[in-house]
């Protein structure tokens, strides 16, 4: 029952996870679907477009030129502070620019604080990567940790129920049995 429930929250999150990423890939690239160069990017304009994009999606974004150095971010604080390096994950890098995923994700770490990394590419009109879009995802956006355990109290509940009527009903039994 446990292992079930950790496995579909597993696939929810993921699901939850491309959903929100292809989102904001595709937000961003309604405003990016004229640049020649990710440079053609840095525009005030451009700018307040992703700050609305961001406050839409609830999300904190982050792009990347297409050779994986950091140009905007919706929280410069965090590069500022030097919380986060100014290059793109290697493996998010290979798998979107060699491998040509159409997004990617997996798990990142910040000291000993663990979360999950979207990435995806953005093209311009001619289908060339002019950045690289990319957003955290914590577990407590969807935490399946907490449905799972309020599951397994259900079960446990359920059982402890059971046994309470199964002792009641073999007591009445065995007393009726023995009663003269």
């Amino acid at each position: 029952g446990i292992l079930f429930v950790y496995q579909r929250n597993e696939v929810n999150m993921h699901n939850l996870m491309s959903e929100r990423i292809t989102t904001i890939q595709a937000l961003v690239g309604s405003h990016a679907k004229n640049a020649d160069h990710y440079r053609d990017l840095q525009t005030a304009n451009f700018g307040t477009q992703m700050e609305n994009i961001s406050k839409t999606t609830k999300s904190d974004i982050t792009l990347y030129s297409p050779d994986g150095k950091v140009f905007y971010s919706t929280t410069p604080e965090v590069f500022d502070k030097m919380v986060l390096g100014n290059r793109i994950d290697q493996k998010a890098y290979y798998n979107i620019n060699r491998l040509n995923q159409r997004f990617y994700i997996h798990r990142e770490m910040i000291s000993d604080y663990e979360y999950w990394a979207l990435y995806a590419p953005i093209f311009n009109n001619e289908r060339e990567i002019v950045a690289i879009v990319s957003t955290p995802y914590t577990e407590g956006d969807y935490d399946f940790r907490r449905e799972a355990f309020f599951h397994a109290a259900l079960l446990i509940r359920r059982f402890l129920l059971l046994l309470i009527i199964a002792l009641l009903f073999s007591t009445r039994e065995i007393n009726q049995m023995f009663s003269p």
